[in-house]
């Protein structure tokens, strides 16, 4: 791998002038947040390097078709980002395949150390780190991730016309999620550990339009997902009222108990919500910290779809990154 200095010096000798001594603009995290961001800041003519993570292109490149993203058909998450990917690589952004495994935000120039590559100093950070789906941690649950299983209904309700599947979860994402799966599949089933519902009574009432189409199971804890070694082909429930196990036959399981935010490097740092979510100023999406700008689903109150992401980064980085770098970038000291 080239050594990072290496690199530093490239970017550095990017776009001469005002930039001649500039370190670059780091992005962490290539889901369509990221990578808009990048790619915004890369067509401004400052240095930018996109920081890709385990998961080059995010958790969208799991999805098997994304029905929402304006302007194309129906594709898969992964085909999506990877014509995004290289859309930003030919604009300049320079990718670096490699994971932030600790941050210090609190002093200047940011500092970011990696997991293989050298330390990074940085003139400016976006994170877009985005979310992860919280998993039930039952057998089958990561051997069909993305073959059956999945955390978001709106992306992969295509992928189950005329199927039978279930959603696990109570709350207002569960039966929001179900309504949807609706429009697509024969029979949603419902699969409730308690006796009763979390979702808000709105949320509640709209099921009163799927009746026959949606079932509420209750006292039901799943223990297994089942398959043929390739796809789902059911569940395997814990029957609480009657003390039994049950295998519920379905082509798809939506896990819906909630996502969480990839916000730990950050924590103490940055401001976060109670539920660890970045607080961001509405217009330029900076952080509590000057000069450190966060996207997408990572975002306190983010609206979860991706094209939503996208349009995020592209915000962060013309009305906060770009702003910042041009017109209130602290003075840094010539790089000897």
């Amino acid at each position: 791998m080239v050594g990072m200095r290496s690199l530093f010096v490239a970017l550095l000798l990017l776009g001469g002038g005002l930039f001649a001594r500039q370190l670059p603009v780091v992005v962490i995290g290539s889901g369509p947040a990221g990578a808009s961001a990048a790619m915004h800041i890369a067509d401004a003519r400052i240095p930018v390097v996109l920081i890709t993570g385990d998961e080059p292109g995010g958790l969208i490149t799991r999805a098997k078709w994304v029905e929402n993203w304006p302007g194309i058909q129906p594709a898969s998450g992964y085909d999506i980002m990877e014509s995004i990917l290289a859309q930003a690589k030919s604009r300049g952004v320079t990718f670096l395949e490699d994971k932030v495994i600790a941050a210090d935000l609190t002093r200047y120039p940011f500092l970011l150390d990696f997991a293989e590559a050298e330390t990074m100093e940085a003139s400016a950070v976006i994170i877009a780190t985005g979310s992860c789906p919280r998993k039930i941690g039952i057998p089958g649950e990561e051997r069909y991730w993305g073959s059956g299983v999945s955390g978001c209904a709106t992306c992969d309700a295509f992928a189950f016309e005329g199927k039978e599947v279930a959603v696990v979860g109570s709350g207002d994402s569960a039966l929001t999620s179900a309504v949807h799966l609706a429009e697509y599949a024969s029979h949603v089933y419902v699969l409730v550990r308690g006796r009763e519902m979390r979702a808000q009574r709105y949320v509640r009432e709209k099921l009163r339009d799927y009746e026959g189409k949606i079932e509420i199971l209750y006292g039901r804890e799943p223990r297994e997902i089942l398959g043929d070694g390739s796809q789902v082909s059911g569940i395997m429930l814990f029957n609480k009222d009657e003390s039994a196990f049950e295998v519920l036959p379905v082509s798809g399981v939506f896990i819906m108990i909630g996502h969480g935010p990839n916000t730990g490097l950050f924590d103490g740092q940055i401001e976060l919500s109670s539920s660890g979510h970045i607080i961001v100023d509405p217009i330029t999406r900076e952080t509590s910290m000057h000069g450190v700008f966060a996207a997408g689903d990572v975002v306190q109150w983010a609206y979860r779809q991706a094209p939503v992401a996208s349009g995020s980064g592209i915000c962060a980085a013309g009305k906060g990154a770009i702003d910042f770098v041009r017109y209130q970038l602290p003075t840094i000291a010539p790089q000897s």
